[in-house]
């Protein structure tokens, strides 16, 4: 499972397995320092977080309406 897999839902908490993975490809990116797990965790877990965000949105912009007919009566 990766973040592009799994839809937003409003309210609804990051799962664990997301933020882990991303805090190891942090980890990785910073040279495997482990004096950094936590900052790497809130960093994973704030960045899902906003992508999350920001697809509940993008989904909200797309949502269209149904179109109304009109019954014209001749």
């Amino acid at each position: 499972m990766t973040a592009s897999d799994a839809q937003p839902e409003p309210n609804e908490s990051v799962p664990l397995e997301l933020i882990a993975e991303r805090a190891r490809k942090l980890w990785q990116e910073r040279g495997g320092d482990s004096t950094r797990d936590i900052e790497n965790w809130f960093d994973a877990e704030q960045e899902l977080r906003r992508e999350w965000m920001q697809a509940e949105q993008e989904q909200q912009r797309t949502v269209v309406a149904p179109r109304r007919r009109s019954h014209s009566k001749k």
